[in-house]
């Protein structure tokens, strides 16, 4: 019976990721034009984008990150995003992708949930939202000592 239960697990998790996947690829073959958009919108479609993570198949760290000129992450930051966007790991849409893959690295699953979205004081867009996420064997011992 368990071995149903685990089969059926990965089963739901690769449907999962096939429809993330199908999603993100709807979005690019979307060719809305921007222009015009308002800046709500825009955040919300970032959220939904990256809800689970950045989507690449090679999420190893040790190497540059290259991603296609059709990934839909990719093409969208790069439409929204000023040229210099600040990061963690610095400015611009290539070094915010660099830090979604190195969360995606570290969780196995990651769901970004939009909780709220309004207008702060001067037109500031304010985001409230919420992360859950599971952390992989690997992660956790190269981040707690006693693991």
């Amino acid at each position: 019976m368990k071995d149903k239960e685990a089969f059926l697990a990965k089963e739901v998790d690769q449907m999962r990721d096939e429809i993330r996947h199908l999603e993100r690829m709807k979005f690019l073959a979307s060719k809305e034009d921007l222009t015009g958009t308002s800046p709500l919108r825009l955040v919300a479609e970032y959220f939904n984008l990256l809800r689970h993570g950045l989507d690449v198949q090679d999420l190893d760290g040790s190497t540059p990150l290259r991603l296609d000129k059709d990934h839909a992450q990719k093409r969208y930051l790069q439409r929204v995003m000023a040229s210099d966007v600040a990061s963690n790991r610095g400015f611009g849409v290539q070094a915010l992708l660099a830090d979604w893959r190195s969360l995606s690295l570290r969780h196995d699953k990651l769901e970004l949930a939009l909780a709220k979205l309004d207008y702060g004081a001067k037109d500031v867009v304010v985001a409230d939202a919420k992360i859950y996420t599971t952390e992989s064997q690997n992660a956790c011992s190269t981040r707690y000592l006693l693991v």
